[in-house]
This record gives C-alpha cells, sequence and structure tokens, in this order.
C-alpha cells in the first residue's frame, strides 16, 4: 500500500494498542504515522453474561440510571440498564459496591478508567 502522508509504497507495521478501545494501530515503517486502526477480534466484543449471584437491576428495584437519571422507558433502541461494580470487583455483590448504569453511561465509565489510569500511571512513572 502507499503511505499517504510520505507517498512511499510499503508494507505497514502493526502494534497493539491496548490503550485504546482497538486492538492495535498500522504505521508506516518509512514516517512512523499512522495508516489507520484494527478493530478487536470479534469474540472480545461478545456480551459476557452476568455471573451468578450478581443481582440484575430489577433485582435492586432500580428503574433508571443512576448517573444520567434516565428511566427505562428513556433508554435508546440498544440501551438497557446494567449492574455495575463500583470497585471492579464481580465477586463483591455488597449493595453498597453496586450500581444501576445504562449503557451509555456504563460505556462511559469503563472509557474514562482506561483513559485515566492510563494518564495517571504514566505521570506516576515519571515520578519515579
Amino acid at each position: 500500500m502507499q503511505c499517504r502522508y510520505c507517498s512511499v509504497d510499503v508494507e505497514p507495521n502493526f502494534r497493539e494498542r491496548p490503550d485504546t478501545p482497538h486492538y492495535g494501530e498500522y504505521l508506516c515503517p518509512h514516517c512512523g504515522r499512522s495508516l489507520g486502526w484494527k478493530a478487536k477480534p470479534k469474540n472480545e466484543k461478545k456480551i459476557a453474561s452476568r455471573p451468578s449471584g450478581m443481582p440484575s437491576p430489577s433485582d435492586l428495584g432500580i428503574d433508571y440510571c443512576q448517573i444520567c437519571l434516565r428511566l427505562k422507558p428513556w433508554l435508546g433502541l440498544n440501551e438497557t440498564l446494567e449492574t455495575h461494580h463500583i470497585n471492579d470487583d464481580p465477586t463483591n455483590n455488597d449493595r453498597l459496591n453496586l450500581l444501576v448504569v445504562c449503557t451509555a453511561c456504563h460505556k462511559l465509565i469503563a472509557w474514562l478508567r482506561l483513559y485515566t489510569n492510563t494518564h495517571l500511571q504514566k505521570f506516576y512513572e515519571e515520578s519515579l
């Protein structure tokens, strides 16, 4: 393929990128610029079933997102209410560790954790 930046015919290099929502990135070996992303394999996007013993939002008696406050009927077509573990420990089903969130807010939580933790870890490592 031809690099759109340096116009050289190249075989792109692949670099895994766990710090992003993608599986990896294709890079031009000549100029080092990004040529595009590679999506995660399909099995990584598969929605896991709820672990046994984990209460559903209806088990908790909550019919709205505890972050954006949207009621269940107000959710989008591909949205639902989900139970989120605040401390990321799926075995800790203590009521104080559970939060009922819509799909959009759940994705936001995951995104913030990924990017904030990665960002903060960079500064932590630089201070050592």
